[in-house]
């Protein structure tokens, strides 16, 4: 909101005018003249325009003014994203190097996100479980840690014979030294200019650098997000529940988990599978 409100920002149309006398026919004009000329996408201006009428709706909430003017409605299209099957998922991680590979695998096999594992230390990890409490809020290695999308921690049981191999492998490098150095990220970047970035943290450039090459030499095309996260939650989508499917995801709402259910059918076999085997009461 405060970006959004600084001169230059995207409100700054509406300096000068009071909020006492805003039309709906003003908001139309806002959309014509300025936020709809902007050379953003559907989805951004329709979070701009979000934010403003959050905004009016607190003023009306505080009786500081009496209504909200009627906004347009923004119907950006749903972004159609790709995903890898399960092998060739396999296939991209494999051509990562080892001691670099633990990023990708916990993106991949436990579908979090990357602010999640890009705040993990080895101290959250105790041999069994990792123990997801918070998140990165910047882009910058050094930058501010906080809470968790959704404020849902949780603790992890590391299902992959694969990621338990590279967890204890990373628990072995993390040697006293190590540690008084300062390397204490639990997935460490081996690359990472230990001067400027003493903890080894992957940043997201230097990931998705890592990424396009795997990919490449895996003979695919896809971004990091939808060839880790997303393709192992569609998958997992066609066969868990959506309880299970949320508690795994992180995600509190049904709605987050339309993104992976959309291409989700219905089999026949399985429905009559299922209720051949309930006996009726």
């Amino acid at each position: 909101m405060r970006r959004y409100a600084k001169m230059g920002g995207s409100f700054t149309w509406w300096h000068g005018r009071s909020v006492h006398e805003l039309t709906a026919a003003d908001v139309r004009r806002w959309y014509v003249e300025d936020l709809g000329r902007r050379s953003i996408g559907l989805k951004t201006q329709k979070n701009i325009a979000d934010a403003f009428r959050a905004f009016l709706r607190q003023l009306k909430a505080d009786e500081v003014i009496e209504r909200v003017p009627t906004f347009p409605e923004i119907n950006p299209p749903k972004p159609v994203r790709d995903t890898l099957t399960i092998d060739t998922q396999s296939r991209v991680i494999a051509a990562i190097p080892w001691e670099a590979r633990g990023v990708f695998l916990l993106a991949a096999y436990h579908a979090l996100r990357l602010g999640e594992i890009r705040a993990l230390d080895i101290s959250d990890f105790d041999g069994e479980k990792i123990h997801l409490t918070r998140a990165t809020k910047s882009q910058r290695v050094a930058g501010p840690v906080g809470r968790l999308k959704n404020d849902n921690p949780r603790e992890l049981e590391i299902w992959s014979d694969e990621l338990h191999q590279w967890l204890r492998w990373r628990m072995e490098q993390a040697t006293a030294e190590a540690r008084l150095r300062g390397e204490v990220a639990l997935c460490l970047n081996p690359r990472a200019d230990r001067e400027d970035n003493p903890a080894m943290r992957w940043s997201p450039s230097a990931l998705r650098r890592a990424w396009k090459a795997a990919c490449t030499e895996a003979g695919v095309t896809i971004s990091f997000q939808e060839g880790t996260r997303h393709s192992t939650l569609t998958k997992l989508a066609g066969e868990l529940t959506e309880r299970a499917l949320r508690s795994f995801s992180g995600h509190r709402s049904g709605k987050a988990l339309d993104a992976y259910t959309g291409n989700v059918r219905t089999d026949p076999k399985a429905i009559r599978k299922i209720l051949r085997r309930q006996k009726l009461k």
